[in-house]
């Protein structure tokens, strides 16, 4: 469970929570929590499934917190599965969204055209940059779908998320895990659940390049892998 006392001084205004290892009950009892410790300065929430269950569970999962009046659920099915998610959709006053494992617009169409979702997520760095974010964003902003860019990288993919942000009419929030510290000159802050749109020359941010090469490592990462419980591989 994230550290209220940190998320409190910082003013988040949103917070994800990933369904890996939870069972639908632990689930829904932490939804229902978080409502009442943030009370006053509404903390939205959102719940990510990771796709690690089969249609029918999300359909059940997602009735189940209805009552809890999160801000979005993401990705309850695989993201090309356009039938499912709007489906699911229909059935629900959660507003459904998908999108960070799609490239470029016309893997996008779909979704849009059929207004399978009210989210879309591109990922400035797989879906084709800013450029192409753009262009994706506009198909959705005709369908009235807002936009709410995945950004599970480091600070530079997150400074241009937000050059993106600051010129895209349906952004509704940004999706972040630093804020920069290791390796930016100077970090992004957090003011009252935002961040400003950095400012200088290109993507606005100035690398610091002697905490880069601090943090130079030999290049043994690997992929994450996702188990279930029976030790088989489970969808990223």
């Amino acid at each position: 469970m994230p550290n209220t006392q940190r998320l409190r001084p910082m003013h988040f205004t949103l917070i994800w929570f990933n369904s890996k290892d939870l069972d639908d009950l632990i689930i829904y009892q932490l939804l229902s929590v978080f409502k009442v410790i943030f009370p006053i300065n509404k903390l939205d929430q959102c719940l990510e499934l990771l796709r690690l269950i089969h249609n029918e569970k999300s359909r059940r999962l997602i009735h189940m917190i209805e009552d809890v009046d999160i801000m979005f659920i993401e990705e309850p099915v695989l993201p090309g599965d356009v039938a499912a998610l709007k489906q699911l959709s229909s059935s629900t006053s959660i507003p459904i969204a998908t999108g960070e494992r799609l490239f470029t617009r016309w893997q996008f169409n779909d979704l849009i055209e059929q207004q399978a979702v009210a989210i879309i997520q591109p990922d400035i760095s797989h879906c084709g940059g800013i450029f192409e974010a753009r262009k994706i964003a506009s198909m959705a902003e005709a369908r009235n779908i807002a936009v709410a860019p995945h950004c599970p990288l480091g600070p530079i993919a997150l400074a241009a998320s937000l050059q993106f942000a600051s010129c895209t009419p349906n952004f509704l929030c940004q999706e972040h895990l630093t804020l920069g510290h290791d390796y930016l000159k100077a970090p992004f802050q957090v003011k009252e659940g935002y961040v400003d749109v950095p400012y200088l020359p290109g993507l606005g941010i100035e690398v610091d390049e002697e905490k880069v090469r601090a943090g130079i490592f030999p290049g043994d990462w690997s992929t994450p892998q996702f188990r279930l419980k029976d030790g088989s591989f489970a969808e990223w």
